[in-house]
């Protein structure tokens, strides 16, 4: 809000930096981060490194008019990637490349603040309205994942009259899941009745 001077300039009623809170409280943050090393040790043999980073985060998701901040989710959910690969030309027929994956996820719909893990939230049923906390408890589940790989590549040439190309190799994956739901105070108590719009 503004009202205008009688030389005409602006002045505002709240701070710049509260309006911007105001218009702009439940930004999404996103953030990329990536990397890459290659060396080549000979003309046989060349390996890489990758590294990728990426989050998303909203300091107030799923808030209206039926959810003040204190019933929101705080999100995060950053996954990284780090892959290792080693690449061998053995021969002119004979080629292997081994990988090595490692992905680390951490996806959160938490709290606003620690405290209310303990606090129950409160929900009003025939206006849909809550209050006190998380409306939906906190959700947080880590999944690792680790992925090795060796792929080869055999081709003969002119043998027993064709050519021939013969691929082989091995995959190993490793992906357990936790996952962790917590419900603020243990319970959520459900009133009947207008409160709090009368």
């Amino acid at each position: 809000r503004h009202h205008r001077g009688a030389l005409g300039q602006i002045s505002f009623v709240n701070s710049i930096q509260g309006i911007r809170d105001c218009l702009f409280g439940d930004l999404t943050i996103l953030k990329n981060n990536n990397a890459r090393l290659q060396y080549q040790e000979s003309t046989k043999h060349q390996t890489s490194f990758s590294y990728t980073y990426g989050d998303k985060y909203r300091g107030s998701r799923g808030c209206d008019q039926f959810h003040p901040l204190i019933t929101c989710s705080v999100q995060t959910g950053p996954t990284i990637f780090y892959t290792t690969d080693h690449r061998w030309i053995a021969s002119n027929a004979l080629t292997i490349i081994g990988q090595y994956t490692h992905i680390h996820e951490d996806w959160f719909l938490g709290f606003q603040n620690d405290g209310l893990k303990d606090v129950q939230a409160i929900n009003w049923v025939d206006t849909t309205y809550w209050d006190r906390g998380k409306s939906s408890g906190s959700y947080h589940t880590i999944r690792p994942q680790d992925d090795i790989r060796a792929d080869g590549n055999y081709f003969a040439s002119n043998k027993l009259g064709a050519d021939h190309s013969v691929k082989f190799g091995f995959a190993v994956r490793r992906s357990p899941v936790e996952s962790i739901s917590t419900v603020g105070g243990g319970a959520v108590p459900r009133y009947r009745g207008q409160y709090p719009f009368v």
